[in-house]
């Protein structure tokens, strides 16, 4: 017996197989992950929770009417007034979670009550963490160990921005590194390019932007002291990472443009590559 379904639409004789109408859903969700930008979130520890772990949002502004949350409830709020079974499939792509804004406490009284209810879209939301909070300790274990709900939040982690680390694959963070390698669905870590040093256009040093090759000290500054420094250490703890499949990428923003390199870190050395092959890293000197 089919239990196939139609739609009726406009008009005489028109039936759309529900099937079909499902993979149109697909279709627009997927448009949606794709429109939207990608969230910032920081991680904090929180006794009260019965997750053990705060979402904070920095994007979430109570004064703008057109916050990031807001807009990306607009990209989906038709979609989501379908039916219950539609709904479900947004969230499997939007998830929702508490969170708390980092206003001042004196200004959230004014705007009712934290956390808010948000919505995570953990195919390209960014998570981050503090390490030197009081309570960074506990955070951490409250990630490895996750409660029920606090593994709600954990499996939804799969991009971590150690931008308020700057390059924490180094000495005194091997908690935060072993912390984030039992993170079951993790796929990129960011970590800080630093200062960038662009290069006179008859340089004449080798450039390749299709292969690994090391760190550029004239290009690279900060992250070639920071390997000269640390990178015995890094060397150390980060090979873990690519035997999961996790990637590893050095970023900066630069006005309008990311640069973004990929590294890779083994027990013998580090090496990067431009993951934008369009070379911008040399002056214009032509008049």
């Amino acid at each position: 017996m089919s239990h196939s379904k139609n739609l009726t639409l406009a008009g005489p004789s028109r039936r759309l197989p529900y099937e079909v109408f499902l993979d149109i859903i697909e279709v627009l969700i997927a448009e949606a992950v794709d429109s939207v930008e990608p969230l910032t979130y920081i991680l904090e520890y929180s006794y009260e929770s019965e997750a053990k772990i705060i979402i904070n949002d920095a994007n979430y502004s109570p004064y703008i009417n057109g916050t990031s949350q807001r807009a990306r409830f607009r990209q989906i709020r038709n979609i989501l007034q379908i039916n219950a079974k539609i709904r479900s499939m947004v969230h499997n792509h939007f998830r929702r979670m508490p969170m708390a804004s980092r206003l001042p406490m004196i200004i959230r009284r004014g705007f009712g009550s934290f956390p808010v209810l948000g919505w995570v879209c953990p195919k390209i939301d960014v998570f981050t963490c503090f390490t030197w909070s009081l309570h960074a300790a506990h955070l951490l274990a409250a990630i490895q160990l996750p409660t029920p709900k606090g593994n709600e939040i954990v499996q939804n982690i799969t991009v971590f921005d150690g931008f308020t680390l700057t390059r924490f694959f180094e000495m005194g963070h091997e908690d935060l590194v072993n912390t984030l390698a039992s993170l079951p669905n993790l796929r990129k870590i960011i970590i800080n390019i630093g200062p960038i040093v662009q290069l006179e256009a008859d340089d004449g040093r080798p450039h390749s932007h299709t292969e690994f090759r090391e760190i550029d000290g004239h290009q690279f500054p900060s992250l070639a002291e920071w390997e000269r420094d640390h990178g015995h250490i890094a060397r150390k703890l980060a090979p873990q990472f690519k035997k999961k499949g996790i990637s590893i990428f050095a970023e900066r923003a630069q006005f309008t443009t990311r640069l973004k390199l990929e590294m890779d870190i083994t027990e013998e050395a580090i090496r990067v590559k431009f993951v934008n092959p369009v070379c911008d890293c040399y002056l214009d000197t032509d008049e």
